[in-house]
């Protein structure tokens, strides 16, 4: 069944001098054929069921932070407990230790405007620098006062000339070794708004071929020691050097070193003689002389001092007995002869002088 309530403040026995209420219900239906039967139509109930605020004892202000500045004044919070238990707060004045002087932020001068471009339109621009940061709540620097822009040069660019790649018209001038090649070019880009003004588009360029065959080269003969002897024949060498060496094919090196006769001339020779002799007697009989005769034994050359003219010297007679006088006979004849026995015999004439 439905409840009626109905609010009725009475004292509670739960929590003297606070208040509480009755509350009560109607029976709507009554039990029949053996149905539940109504419970209670009334009942207290009791408001302010939290506990009872506890007694508290006083405490003193305590912080409950830091001091709001490092230096100089500041403030700080703090609380304390009352003896209701409910918490008072406020905030109180500190001071750590004196602050450093302050220092405001310093900028240098303004630097000269310079343009990002010099013509086709730029920028030119300046700046100061931080010459002092702030110190200790100093006025800031203003990054908006450090650098200033404006534009410039605003006048078109000039324009170069501009021209193609070289292209070749002829082909090397040699089959061999360095020779030329005539080139070309055609203009791109003519020259505007007083821009470099177009080069050459014509020239000749060296072009380099297989090396020509190149025969070897030597210098002169040149003596590089002395001749052997002063005269008489000797020898002396010679050398030579490469100059320019063979490539390609050419003529090799000849020999870079000899050996050459040299003075030639006989050296000079003093005449040789021997010393004076006794020659024999110029007879044997019928008076002779005797001579003190030398010979030459190695006659003067090669400008030597030649040999004395006199060989020869008489120097007494010799053999002066007459020679003796053979007896001379003619030549045999054929005129047998009767001798006195009877015998031929030749017959011997024979004529003394």
């Amino acid at each position: 069944g439905g409840v009626n309530k109905k609010a009725q403040l009475t004292p509670s026995p739960l929590c003297p001098g606070l208040p509480s209420y009755l509350q009560s219900r109607a029976v709507l239906v009554y039990p029949s054929g053996g149905g539940l039967e109504c419970g209670p139509t009334e009942r207290e109930s009791t408001c302010n069921d939290e506990p009872c605020p506890p007694t508290c004892e006083a405490t003193d202000w305590q912080a409950t932070g830091p001091c709001s500045a490092s230096c100089g004044p500041g403030t700080v919070p703090q609380i304390r407990l009352l003896a209701n238990c409910n918490e008072e707060s406020r905030t109180a004045r500190c001071e750590l230790q004196d602050c450093p002087p302050v220092v405001d932020c310093k900028m240098s001068p303004w630097s000269d405007f310079s343009c990002s471009a010099t013509c086709g339109g730029g920028v030119k621009s300046r700046t100061r620098s931080i010459l002092q940061l702030p110190e200790n709540g100093g006025l800031d620097c203003d990054a908006t006062q450090q650098s200033a822009i404006e534009s410039c040069n605003d006048d078109p660019c000039p324009i170069d000339c501009a021209v193609s790649r070289w292209i070749e018209v002829t082909g090397c001038s040699v089959t061999c070794g360095k020779g030329t090649i005539q080139q070309k070019r055609s203009v791109v880009q003519q020259a505007m708004h007083g821009g470099a003004a177009c080069p050459t588009l014509e020239r000749t360029v060296s072009c380099s071929k297989d090396p020509c065959p190149l025969d070897c080269k030597v210098s002169p003969w040149e003596p590089s020691t002395d001749c052997s002897v002063s005269c008489g024949g000797g020898t002396r060498q010679f050398v030579r050097e490469v100059v320019t060496r063979p490539r390609a094919g050419g003529d090799e090196c000849p020999e870079l070193k000899k050996t050459d006769d040299c003075n030639m001339d006989p050296c000079p020779k003093d005449c040789e003689m021997s010393a004076w002799f006794l020659s024999e007697c110029s007879a044997t009989c019928g008076g002779g002389f005797l001579t003190m005769e030398r010979n030459v034994l190695s006659p003067a050359i090669g400008g030597g001092e030649p040999c004395p003219k006199e060989l020869r010297r008489e120097q007494a007679p010799c053999n002066q007995h007459e020679c003796p006088v053979d007896c001379e006979v003619s030549d045999w004849l054929d005129a047998p002869v009767d001798d006195e026995e009877g015998e031929g015999e030749e017959l011997c004439i024979t004529q003394c002088t």
